[in-house]
Order: C-alpha cells, then structure tokens, then sequence
C-alpha cells in the first residue's frame, strides 16, 4: 500500500523491534525535528515535515493504539496532509501562544493562499492550505508550497532563506534548517529511513558471525 504520504505499510516495524531501537532513535529524531523547526513571531511555529518525522510519529502513535492490521492502515491514512510528495514543501504550523482572538486571526490567514512566503534570496514562493485540510479557527494548520525551478536552485546555491508572515513577522531559516529543505527538494533525493537504517544495523550488529578456524 502507498499513500499520498509516500509512506508504505511495509515502511512500518512492530512494536517489539520499536521498542528495541526506539532509546536510540528518538534522540536523532528530535535533533532531526528541531532543525526543521521555526518560530515566526511570537505565536505560530512552523514544523518541516518529511517522510522521517511522519514515520516517527506513526510508529509512537502504534506504540499505544496497538498494531492491528485496520489501525496501521488508518495511522498511515491520518499522516497523509504531513508529507510532502516530490517537488513540494509541507508544514505544520502550530499556534502555541497568545490569545484568543490573535489565534483566531493566524489560523484564519494560514486557511488562505499566501499566508507564508518562502523566500529565496529574490526568489519567492506562496503557500497553500494543504487540500481536504482547512485550518480556519484551528491552532494546528496544515500549508504547502511548490517551489519553482528557479526558486529551488537559489535555494540550494545558499541564497539568503526566509519565511515571511501575512500577518507581519519575519524569521530567517537557520542553515540547518536551509540544508534540510535543499535535501528534500533534491530531484531524484530518496533519502533511506532512519528507523530502517537502524534496524539494518541492529540486525547486522546481532546476527551471528563464522568463526575463523585456529590453527592448533
């Protein structure tokens, strides 16, 4: 099964191996989602997402709601506004402060076209509600964007990226944060899982060896 998320059932692991590899992959994984995160403003903070933070999230969602076959399908369905497909940029924005009427307004920009700007050194590019998704009143909000050719190879020759607010603030994109969304619009760019790569390496590190014979 492939969904819009890029994510397969097979992409996921049980439980059991989660929980073995879980104490060493969360810790990347958290170093990996503070770099795709960005604060813009003092109320809204816009999270990259990947097929490596969705993937994450699935498999901490399995790890109390069980395994069960009609479930992992219906995670993997539920993830499908976090990833991007090829050629796109997606986020979650969260709105995680100020008041009520100040959350009202963001939430109700971010349902409309343009409410984030990306922007690469002269280049630019708008962003989108992700579709089925509206966000209007909602402190969790779902955006995209489709760079254009011109936009993605300023990006990636290190032009100047910033992210710019139609309800007025500003941010920079940390470099970390620049080289993460340079990768994912990699054309060709299938970075392997994290979780798998770990797994591979579990499994090599505990698979047993063949003994050389000794001489006598």
């Amino acid at each position: 099964m492939v969904n819009q998320t890029g994510l397969r059932l097979i992409d996921l692991i049980d439980r059991d191996r989660y929980e073995l590899l879980r104490p060493r992959y969360r810790p990347i994984l958290s170093r990996i989602r503070r770099e795709r995160r960005v604060r813009v403003g003092r109320c809204a903070v816009v999270h990259f997402e990947s097929r490596e933070t969705a993937l994450g999230h699935v498999q901490e969602l399995l790890r109390w709601e069980g395994h069960a076959p009609s479930r992992r399908a219906q995670t993997l369905e539920d993830v499908r506004p976090l990833v991007p497909p090829p050629g796109e940029l997606r986020a979650t924005v969260m709105i995680d402060s100020g008041d009520a009427a100040c959350g009202e307004r963001i939430s109700a920009a971010l349902a409309r076209l343009g409410a984030l700007e990306l922007r690469a050194g002269e280049r630019r590019c708008a962003s989108a509600p992700t579709c089925e998704f509206t966000c209007a009143g909602d402190p969790v909000c779902y955006v995209r964007w489709r760079p254009s050719a011109a936009f993605r190879a300023a990006l990636q020759a290190g032009a100047p990226a910033s992210i710019h607010a139609s309800w007025g603030p500003i941010a920079a994109l940390p470099s970390s944060t620049h080289q993460q969304l340079v990768d994912d619009l990699r054309e060709g760019a299938r970075r392997p899982l994290l979780l798998h790569v770990l797994a591979d390496r579990n499994h090599h590190d505990h698979s047993p060896r063949t003994r050389r014979p000794t001489g006598t």
